[in-house]
């Protein structure tokens, strides 16, 4: 069964030994974020409770980074916590192609206070500081923006990010690509304002949704109903025709002006690096509040991996990836974006059909929204384990012509990429490259790979492999 909220999430967390709570009191204004930030590149977990906040009233909570490792996912998706990565993205697959349309319900547990008016103020909450150097505090680093295309109707959930200007507005990057940035460009043309909703916890899986990549046009809901096996309940905003996850521990609702900027950022992000430049970027009006009693704040600590983020992008990314090429009728045997690449690097494993499978995969990929968040591809043969990074460098170190094994491209990209000079933030253009590491087509004979699997005989093999105790070996 899914789960109902973010608290059932929370106790079940503290069974799997995946949850630890902070009860010391710690400070919002950087404390937390260095907290969490040392667990995510130390132990990669567990997710931390913190119980008392510095200026803020005893039951008003943070957790922080919901789904840090591939067991917090397992856990989310009611899976055994030990199932490995293949096993969950077939999982994952597998759910998001039988969706499941959402339930609306009268009212729900975010309803339980009901803030409007002069009122409003997001700093009621302790939005933390986060990162040393980020232009302000970031309320939305965890959490599924809703919006709604104004020609269609279409809902998009998406996870952009948003920090905090005063008691009633926030500043956010929402990038042309992204299908935010798409929807706000309508209601820029036709000079209206756009309506806005903010949910911050409930199931995880909903949150993990947003931070996911399905086509423009398809509803985020029904493909988190798919994902929970349960259809998300929602209810209905109060100022603003907007639907939310009923359980939400706190929702913001409003309008985003059409010609109104403000100056955010940087921002500590996903690649690992501060390095977005601070620019006029939209901003949000928040014109409602509502909230659990004792709210509890989800948030990650984007940065040097692994964070939560890594962990659902390195599944649903992939899995696109992988949908992708097969509908191109390319034989992919096995596909993986490591956590640790920090979405920059995705390893694709193939049945090479043809000379250059390489370029024809990199193509497809690069002219999908796929691309716009792995400048770098790692293209191997079937024989290689694309999960198993050793035979990942190996091939990489022997097979990938230094001169010819490049496919090397300029393309849109994100303002948020480390490497990219600042000519190339200002308009946006990144550089991509695909190394081929798979045996050329057409040789006469291919060097044999010298490995136990390989290199000798099948009866030797099974000699060893069954004398394998008797040779005091466990």
């Amino acid at each position: 069964m899914a789960f109902k909220d973010l608290r059932e999430y929370i106790e079940a967390l503290k069974k799997t030994g995946d949850l630890a709570e902070v009860n010391r009191e710690v400070d919002w204004n950087l404390e937390v974020g260095a907290i969490i930030r040392r667990i995510s590149e130390g132990k990669r977990g567990p997710s931390l409770l913190f119980n008392k906040i510095k200026d803020y009233p005893s039951g008003y909570r943070i957790l922080g980074e919901p789904m840090v490792t591939y067991r917090h996912l397992s856990v989310a998706m009611g899976m055994p916590v030990d199932s490995t990565y293949k096993e969950v993205l077939l999982e994952y697959g597998k759910r998001i192609n039988k969706p499941i349309r959402p339930i609306v319900l009268n009212t729900g547990s975010c309803k339980e206070n009901i803030i409007t008016g002069d009122a409003v103020d997001i700093l009621k909450f302790p939005i933390p500081f986060i990162h040393g150097g980020d232009g302000g505090r970031y309320c939305s680093t965890w959490h599924v923006v809703i919006l709604k295309d104004p020609e269609s109707g279409w809902v998009n959930w998406g996870m952009y990010r948003q920090m905090v200007h005063g008691k009633n507005l926030l500043g956010g990057l929402i990038l042309p690509f992204q299908h935010g940035g798409m929807i706000l460009s309508k209601y820029r043309q036709a000079k209206k304002p756009m309506e806005f909703a903010v949910a911050f916890g409930s199931d995880p899986l909903i949150a993990a949704m947003g931070a996911c990549c399905p086509p423009y046009g398809v509803n985020e809901a029904d493909i988190a109903g798919g994902l929970r096996q349960e259809p998300v309940e929602l209810v209905k905003c109060e100022t603003v025709d907007l639907y939310v996850p009923a359980t939400s521990e706190i929702v913001l609702e409003g309008i985003v002006p059409p010609d109104e900027l403000k100056v955010e950022g940087p921002f500590g992000e996903y690649t690992g690096y501060q390095c977005s430049i601070p620019q006029p970027r939209p901003v949000y009006r928040i014109t409602a509040i509502t909230h659990r009693n004792d709210p509890i704040l989800p948030i990650t600590n984007m940065g040097v991996p692994v964070d939560s983020g890594h962990i659902i992008f390195s599944v649903g990314v992939a899995y696109d990836a992988m949908e992708i090429l097969k509908r191109e009728g390319l034989p992919v045997t096995g596909i993986y974006m490591s956590p640790e690449s920090a979405l920059g690097l995705l390893v694709v494993a193939v049945k090479t059909p043809y000379p250059n499978t390489a370029a024809k995969i990199a193509s497809c990929l690069w002219g999908s929204k796929v691309a716009i968040w792995t400048p770098k591809i790692i293209v191997v043969d079937e024989d290689v384990d694309p999960t198993d990074l050793s035979q990942v460098f190996h091939a990489f170190a022997w097979k990938c012509h230094p001169k010819n094994g490049h496919l090397i491209l300029d393309m849109p990209g994100t303002p948020t990429t480390p490497f990219m000079p600042p000519a190339e933030k200002e308009l946006q253009s990144m550089t991509v490259c695909c190394y081929d590491c798979t045996w050329p087509k057409g040789w006469s004979v291919y060097p044999l790979k010298s490995s136990f699997e390989t290199i000798y005989p099948d009866e030797i093999k099974r000699k060893v492999t069954e004398n394998w105790t008797k040779y005091g070996l466990e």
